[in-house]
């Protein structure tokens, strides 16, 4: 199980510096950054912090480096340049802010590297939607097991979001597994087959055995129906009007037959869905896999993603990210 760190107590001054330097410090996690660079409280909410709710809310969880790069995303599609950036400590900075105005909530954890640092909205956060968007977001930090999967998923997002913008489509719905779990519930409740007996009438009459009984339901749903995949994503042209959607799979590092069921269940939807991994010989394993079924697959594509958190490759890496 991951690893987690929830920050607090006390800040010193190094500890505010290296804040200001990208977090790269070596000592205990930073709390609240009360300096004039990081530290002051957001006086006023922009737009741009409306989105980064939105995204970190949908995903569930993001990194400090994911949402930099989304941070780079929106700046270029405000002011239509390519080349905008925005500097890490820029976005460091307002981060710090958001978090000492209670809006969000940084943790360290340990799912793909040691001490990534990560962040989820709060309630308070939350609280700037309409309680229809709010029931979409997951509010505080995800389960464990959820944290490697959302972390995946967040950086598919953004390559997808990338990917797309140069063919002109643009996101229109992200749903995260919770949500397409309680979509399928739903959907399996207003579908259900149910059939009335009247309890004037006898059992014979009802074609039933037991008449104390006013509803019955009937009819069971395959295991293919019931599987269920990490994300949906919708892209939309608004010009032409063309809409693509997409499920998304996060590897789960299954094997044998639990790899071929999983396969074989999403193959049967029909549905375009990318398979996810962030590594390259795990791709080659699943390719395999899809390669060895007697008739072939269409609606699935192994895709490897690179993580916008890269796993440090020296010790002096490592000791900057202990928490």
């Amino acid at each position: 199980m991951s690893k987690i760190n929830r920050n607090g107590g006390a800040e010193t001054d190094t500890q505010r510096a290296a804040a200001a330097m990208g977090d790269k410090q070596s000592s205990a996690s930073i709390t609240h950054d009360e300096d004039s660079k990081t530290g002051t409280r957001a006086k006023k909410l922009i737009e741009r912090d409306l989105l980064l709710f939105k995204f970190i809310g949908t995903n569930g969880i993001a990194s400090v480096h994911q949402l930099h790069r989304l941070f780079n995303q929106l700046a270029r599609a405000k002011v239509i340049n390519a080349t905008a950036t925005v500097k890490f400590t820029t976005c460091r900075a307002r981060l710090a802010q958001l978090e000492a105005a209670g809006f969000l909530q940084r943790y360290r954890i340990d799912t793909r590297v040691r001490g990534e640092l990560t962040f989820v909205i709060t309630p308070k956060a939350a609280a700037e939607f309409t309680s229809q968007e709010r029931k979409r977001f997951i509010v505080g930090l995800p389960a464990p097991h959820e944290l490697y999967q959302q972390l995946i998923a967040a950086d598919t997002r953004l390559m997808l979001e990338e990917q797309y913008a140069a063919e002109g489509f643009t996101l229109l719905n992200w749903k995260h597994e919770r949500e397409l779990r309680r979509e399928q519930k739903l959907k399996q409740l207003q579908t259900h087959t149910t059939q009335f007996i009247n309890p004037l009438k006898s059992s014979a009459e009802n074609g039933q055995g037991n008449s104390s009984m006013s509803w019955k339901p009937l009819g069971r749903k395959s295991q293919s129906q019931l599987e269920i995949a990490d994300a949906e994503t919708t892209f939309i042209n608004r010009e032409t009007g063309e809409v693509r959607k997409l499920l998304i799979e996060v590897d789960g590092q299954y094997y044998g037959r639990m790899l071929r069921s999983k396969l074989t269940s999403f193959a049967d939807t029909k549905k375009s869905l990318l398979w996810v991994t962030d590594s390259t010989r795990r791709a080659e394993h699943v390719r395999m896999e899809l390669l060895a079924r007697p008739e072939p697959i269409t609606n699935i594509q192994v895709l490897v993603v690179k993580t916008t958190s890269p796993a440090p490759t020296s010790g002096k890496q490592q000791r900057k990210l202990r928490a």
